[in-house]
């Protein structure tokens, strides 16, 4: 302190070892400096418990016991042992355990890991014990990204993953530096497109993707096929529909060459989805009618009627109201029949959206209620949190504001509890445009905090929802001019949630 100022001291804290060189004179020699006390702590554990410690370096985030077992074992570490030896690592305090952890896992202080990485590098097994860790993560995701797709279980899923992020990161990394690593980086991506997806960690899953994809270039497997997906499905999250489109073009065009109809089918799918968000609705309708056909051919009924609600949905777009309603219909029986709850619940959400366009506000209601019920049965939170959204939606169309702000707030608390940083945004969105009215700069602060969101994790809103945005920000530059309206926005920006949420009750 007597020669750097705290910034500079803060800064060089990376490299502590260097900086913390000097001592108490009257101390012994071997807690003179850091690096010191810490040689002589490493130097009095056995050779088994110094090859663990230097091994669990690789850990980022912490780490689980069977993790730790897969990753560190071998050598001197017998992997029947490793518990023994973390034990007496955590006697030794050169170990923590993680208190706040529901499942026992355990993690090094940053000095610690910052010295015990340094000596890895004396180590001769570090490069594999960095191959082990990343295969440990690479099966980790195999065995559990699935469930992202499974309704209620994707919570689950989603949780163990979001523990272990740090780890996946390091294991990516390591992968993309590996000059061996094209395949494990690809499984690792491939395997958690969707949990980046739905974590809202689009740009970061992207650049990921665009990196394994790119080591990959001309390779014709499934594998490459679902990172291709995923990337197209981050990019149009984004709004990117051009890198989308042509994301899923070649996804169609491996799985013809497979061979492949189910994995064709949703191919086409994708690639309609962003056709008709693109406003080509020929090409989105020619793509969907071949994964109905596809589908009906397999006898994959549970596809068949996705695809019929996807036509439904480009039928309405084009003004086919008739079209779309029975088409819609005709998929809900056939969910209802095949007692999948899920199909039943999308189905019946997005028949609303149809009803509601025309202005049948009762039947929207109804069915946007039973799909609530059914995502709450099976424990789907964002299900339950889009579908509050909807029916906040058709409050406000009714002018019923104080339920469409209750409503509103209870799907945004829904987003906050599962991390949801995109439908956060969206539900402050939906919050400002009610208060515009009686409350100008409350809803300018809240648009500030929705586009905070939005560039944290890298996504834009769709043309439509922007249009209305740009709609928003005129009226309320009326109210409050330009000036204060920036203002108010960057206040919002700045802000925590709360923050932007005071003055919350709606005048009746």
């Amino acid at each position: 302190m007597r020669a750097l100022p705290p910034e500079q001291i803060a800064a060089r804290l990376d490299d502590r070892f260097r900086l913390l060189t000097g001592g108490s004179r009257m101390a012994l020699p071997r807690h003179r400096t850091l690096k010191a006390a810490i040689d002589w702590s490493f130097d009095l554990l056995s050779e088994a418990e110094r090859a663990l410690f230097m091994r669990l370096s690789v850990f980022a985030g912490g780490f689980r016991l069977e993790a730790a077992e897969a990753a560190c074992a071998g050598g001197v570490v017998e992997r029947s042992s490793v518990l023994d030896l973390l034990t007496h690592l955590i006697d030794r305090s050169l170990v923590a355990l993680d208190e706040a952890s529901a499942a026992a896992r355990y993690r090094l202080l940053d000095t610690l890991q910052q010295y015990a990485q340094e000596r890895l590098l004396e180590d001769e097994q570090a490069v594999e014990v960095r191959g082990r860790h990343r295969d440990y993560m690479v099966e980790l995701v195999e065995r559990i990204g699935p469930a992202l797709f499974a309704g209620p279980q994707s919570g689950v899923a989603r949780q163990e993953l979001t523990e272990e992020h740090e780890n996946l990161r390091a294991a990516l990394q390591w992968s993309d530096e590996d000059p061996e690593g094209a395949g494990a980086e690809l499984r690792l991506t491939a395997g958690l497109w969707r949990y980046w997806e739905i974590a809202g960690h689009l740009e970061e899953g992207r650049g990921w993707l665009v990196r394994a994809l790119t080591r990959t270039d001309g390779e014709i497997s499934e594998l490459r096929a679902t990172a291709l997906t995923g990337l197209g499905s981050l990019a149009a999250q984004q709004g990117d529909f051009a890198a989308a489109e042509a994301a899923h073009e070649e996804v169609l065009t491996i799985q013809r060459q497979l061979g492949s109809p189910a994995g064709t089918a949703y191919a086409a799918s994708n690639l309609a989805s962003v056709a008709a968000e693109r406003g080509n609705f020929a090409r989105a309708r020619e793509l969907y009618q071949e994964a109905a056909h596809i589908t009906r051919d397999a006898g994959d009924v549970r596809a068949m009627a996705f695809s019929l609600l996807n036509l439904a949905d480009v039928a309405a777009r084009q003004g086919h109201a008739d079209e779309a309603r029975n088409l819609s219909d005709d998929s809900i029986a056939t969910f209802r029949a095949e007692g999948d709850l899920m199909g039943v619940a999308l189905a019946q959400g997005r028949g609303a959206t149809f009803s509601l366009r025309s202005g049948d506000l009762d039947d929207a209601r109804s069915r946007h209620d039973e799909a609530l019920e059914i995502f709450r049965q099976i424990g789907d939170g964002r299900g339950v949190a889009r579908t509050l959204m909807f029916l906040g939606d058709i409050a406000a169309v009714g002018s019923d504001l104080a339920e469409a702000e209750r409503l509103y707030r209870e799907s945004l608390e829904e987003r906050r509890r599962l991390g949801d940083r995109g439908g956060l945004a969206t539900a402050c969105d939906r919050l400002a445009r009610i208060a515009a009215a009686a409350q100008p700069d409350r809803a300018a602060r809240l648009i500030g905090f929705a586009d905070a969101q939005r560039e944290a994790i890298g996504i834009s809103l769709p043309p439509a929802d922007a249009a209305e945005r740009d709609q928003l920000l005129a009226a309320l530059e009326d109210r409050l001019g330009g000036g204060a309206l920036a203002t108010l926005r960057g206040t919002g920006r700045r802000q925590r949630l709360e923050e932007a949420l005071e003055e919350t009750s709606v005048p009746t």
